[in-house]
């Protein structure tokens, strides 16, 4: 086994005092697993006094000489030298009330909780085991030094740690140090262990997908989360968790509250996750805010999976933004890959929902926009005649099309606004009754289309000053032609889009152009000759020709 030189160093310079001393503890583990070992804890007959004096010439932290611990300081490590001990009583279930030193390194190691932390390892790699814990490491067991009932009530969070060791390592609990957890399990209370230490153990226990399960086994779970038990959920919150690998911190706890509190209205839910939550002290304002909202939107409506459309998506991101506007550590992006995640491990939806990954990467692709500065609101659509769902429905298409085109200005999304208009919305200014929500008023084609259009015409327009008139719907030019066409600064446009994206059968129903109606509506235009300026675009030639043969003759 490797041992780093600055150990060896501090090892040589305690046994060149006089003193035995072995690496101990988790550095053993983490050699045996052939892992990279970042800590080393050393035991030593020396006295604190005693470490003290071999390492003066080194800072020095004594924090721990009450129970025998010195920490030393060297080349920006920290290495702690702990001296042979034994524990007399534990009074409050938690500590030692004394400790006693002592010179032989046996009694050391038999006061350790379990078989694979009572290893110890000179300086050249010999391993000195008196309880089988090379065994026990190698069969895949966890047990208990000595008498199990013991080792648990001088300190009941060892049930826990058991646990850990178990679920981290993908080992399995001996037969009698799991009776005597399961038959001790109050213990936990008994002693009152703090929330603080409790948590430390159980965040390490539920990223595993079997400690869950070990811990309602060993009955354990009614004493860290009897609400778990009201619901009769134990059965569902397992089948969750053997769906999944080893995770981030955050799924499991929203699996487990999710079902905690499923069947309540959010509001509710959301207060009995906090409470709860907050009774495990050091999880954070932040990661229980967080775990909340993906434990009450979890389920992602399965109408929503099979039948969306942009706007309902842009809601449902919404709905959870505002969630999180308090949250500053989290992402929406995070929040949303969390909750597919937590979507398939409880319901399983990924299998029966068609397209389930293109939704998703749909969904998050929208929520990386960042927020919109609209040029246009509520006001605008009612200006130009939008009225009831159509408003909503107006601002949801501008935004999806704002993002596309950023650098488009309000005439922009007005002109927008009057394709939309002339096709879905009737005489009262709502959307058909025949469109449901979640169709989309143009398909991508259609849409790209209107854009390349509308761009085309808006580069002529700015690149000469002057400004566009979009003759889609004539009879509204006819009702008020002087507020459409200006009098100083002329552009008439014939161009009608519809001619390139829609179907015959939707061109039909389109208001004809009338080249009468259109000459009438420049009739009534008191025109400037100084300086006039003007431009007609239209694919028409022969209305081309008409319409600059008037203007000359009227501006002659």
């Amino acid at each position: 086994m490797n041992i780093p030189p600055d150990v060896k160093k501090i090892m040589d310079q305690i046994e060149t005092a006089g003193y035995e001393v072995y690496i101990v503890g988790g550095s053993i583990r983490d050699q045996l697993l052939n892992k990279e070992t970042k800590d080393y804890d050393l035991a030593t007959s020396a006295e604190p006094n005693e470490i003290k004096k071999i390492f003066e010439n080194d800072k020095i932290m004594d924090y721990g000489e009450k129970h025998g611990t010195i920490a030393i300081y060297r080349r920006g490590r920290v290495y702690e030298i702990t001296t042979y001990r034994v524990e007399e009583g534990y009074t409050d279930g938690r500590r030692p009330d004394s400790v006693k030193f002592v010179k032989q390194l046996n009694s050391d190691l038999s006061r350790r909780d379990f078989t694979i932390n009572a290893i110890a390892m000179n300086k050249n790699g010999e391993i000195i085991d008196p309880h089988g814990g090379i065994k026990d490491f190698n069969e895949g067991v966890i047990r208990a030094v000595g008498d199990p009932v013991d080792r648990f009530r001088e300190d009941s969070l060892r049930m826990l740690r058991a646990v850990r060791f178990a679920s981290n390592l993908d080992f399995k609990i001996e037969k009698s140090t799991f009776l005597a957890i399961k038959s001790n399990c109050d213990l936990l209370s008994v002693h009152k262990i703090s929330g603080e230490r409790i948590l430390n153990e159980l965040k390490e226990i539920i990223i595993n997908p079997g400690g869950f399960s070990l811990l309602h086994k060993l009955n354990l779970l009614q004493v860290i989360l009897p609400e778990i038990y009201k619901n009769n959920v134990i059965e569902q919150i397992k089948k969750a968790f053997s769906n999944r690998e080893k995770t981030n911190k955050t799924i499991p706890w929203a699996i487990i509250f999710h079902y905690i509190t499923r069947g309540i209205d959010k509001k509710s839910a959301k207060i009995d996750i906090e409470r709860i939550m907050m009774s495990l002290p050091g999880l954070g304002n932040n990661f229980i805010q967080y775990v909340t909202i993906l434990a009450v939107y979890t389920k992602i409506n399965e109408e929503f999976l099979r039948i969306h459309s942009n706007a309902s998506i842009y809601r449902w991101i919404a709905g959870l933004k505002k969630e999180l506007v308090k949250i500053k550590k989290y992402q929406i992006t995070d929040l949303i890959e969390d909750l597919f995640k937590l979507n398939e491990l409880c319901y399983q939806l990924v299998i029966d929902v068609k397209n389930y990954y293109k939704l998703k990467s749909e969904i998050l692709r929208i929520a990386k926009f960042p927020e919109l500065n609209l040029p246009v609101d509520g006001h605008d659509a009612k200006k130009i005649g939008y009225k009831g769902n159509s408003i909503a429905r107006l601002i949801t298409q501008w935004k999806l099309m704002y993002r596309r085109n950023p650098d488009w200005k309000k005439d922009d999304l007005y002109l927008y606004a009057d394709l939309i208009k002339n096709n879905y919305v009737l005489e009262s200014g709502k959307i058909r009754e025949d469109l449901s929500e979640n169709q989309p008023l143009f398909t991508t084609e259609e849409n790209d289309a209107v854009i390349k259009e509308i761009n085309r015409l808006n580069r002529l327009i700015r690149s000469q000053n002057n400004i566009c008139i979009m003759c889609i719907n004539y009879q509204e030019y006819l009702s008020s032609p002087k507020s459409k066409l200006k009098d100083n600064n002329l552009f008439i446009v014939q161009d009608i889009l519809f001619d390139k994206i829609t179907s015959k059968d939707k061109r039909d129903q389109m208001i004809s152009f009338n080249m009468d109606s259109f000459i009438d509506i420049l009739l009534e235009v008191e025109f400037k000759s100084d300086n006039m300026n003007y431009f007609i675009v239209s694919d028409d030639e022969t209305l081309q020709k008409q319409v600059s043969e008037f203007l000359m003759k009227k501006l002659a």
